[in-house]
């Protein structure tokens, strides 16, 4: 559960997460309450509708894999871009997901974060002056799915 408000504050931000609870705590004091009696005071709270958050991470028992099967880097005269594709898996449909890629080099790190709608994606990043050296996802406070692997960065 905990994991799960940690995504929505992610998704909606944290003071709308904060008006939202605010709310349910003042709304339903002494009832019953369930995930589905939750989701109105969000939406209200982030004037989002969150029915394709509530479906994904909540009502779902299924979860994506995720998994960086390419990264290249290219130099160009303003530095190294890193293209880093991403292959979602094990879910009916991709899931609308976000995450934050990462690019490594030398002393650089580039942390961008991306939203992925499709089965794979392509993401670049600029590097900057270094050579890449390693791809990696962080999908902690995003996705519930298992640690993605890092990879090497192909020239």
């Amino acid at each position: 559960g905990a994991y799960a408000m940690r995504m929505l504050e992610n998704e909606i931000g944290t003071d709308k997460l904060f008006a939202g609870l605010k709310a349910i705590v003042a709304d339903r004091r002494g009832k019953d309450t369930t995930w589905y009696d939750l989701r109105p005071y969000f939406e209200k709270s982030s004037g989002q509708k969150l029915d394709w958050f509530w479906r994904q991470w909540i009502s779902g028992a299924v979860f994506p894999k995720l998994e960086i099967v390419d990264a290249q880097g290219i130099k160009t005269p303003n530095g190294t871009k890193v293209y880093v594709t991403v292959r979602q898996t094990g879910t009916p449909v991709p899931f609308r997901l976000r995450f934050k890629l990462i690019a490594r080099g030398g002393a650089t790190e580039k942390v961008q974060l991306v939203e992925m709608h499709s089965p794979e994606a392509v993401f670049e990043l600029n590097l900057g002056i270094e050579t890449a050296r390693e791809a990696a996802l962080d999908t902690f406070g995003y996705v519930l799915c298992p640690p993605v692997k890092a990879v090497v960065v192909k020239p």
